[in-house]
């Protein structure tokens, strides 16, 4: 059963990665706000309970033993897999710090375009993130002191600056 899951989620996030890529490439080519979502409210419920359903299972923590990755674990592939995620973080960075110095700026013209550039760039992000989340596990492709950080951010930097603290006394 957890071997299925974890196909079924991968696929999830390999196929919601090729529809966001697909979005931000259309987006990107020809200069123009796209909101690809569909208008009955009905069926983007439908579409969220789906997508809230594949984080739910990709989030859980479990008691139970971790699953086995469905690829083989290779130094190349984690490589690849932090440069894919990292490249995807700078995409979203670009595009967040676009819109943030264009509304400073008070340059209002391109927004929705780059609106659409920062949600089409979190999805491709999400995507990609679950598929390497089942396809390789966290554990191999992030460190323990990343992956304590990304699950409490809040918490790690407090406990770190006591720390900090307890080290420098």
């Amino acid at each position: 059963m957890n071997r299925m899951i974890a196909i079924a989620c991968f696929w999830t996030g390999l196929i919601g990665s090729a529809l966001a890529g697909a979005w931000y490439l259309t987006v990107l080519l020809t200069r123009r706000p796209m909101w690809p979502l569909p208008s009955d409210i009905v069926w983007i419920e439908v579409l969220f309970a789906f997508w809230g359903t594949v984080m739910f299972a990709t989030f859980y923590r479990s008691p139970r033993p971790i699953w086995t990755p469905l690829v083989a674990i290779t130094g190349e592939r984690v490589q690849w897999a932090r440069l894919l995620l990292a490249s995807a973080v700078l995409n979203g960075l670009v595009w967040l710090l676009g819109i943030v110095g264009l509304s400073l700026a008070h340059v209002h013209e391109p927004l929705p375009w780059l609106f659409c550039l920062l949600a089409s760039s979190c999805g491709l992000l999400n995507g990609l993130y679950v598929c390497v989340h089942w396809a390789l596990r966290p554990e191999s492709v992030f460190s323990e002191r990343f992956r304590r950080f990304a699950d409490d951010p809040v918490v790690f930097a407090v406990v770190e600056m006591f720390k900090r603290r307890r080290r420098i006394k």
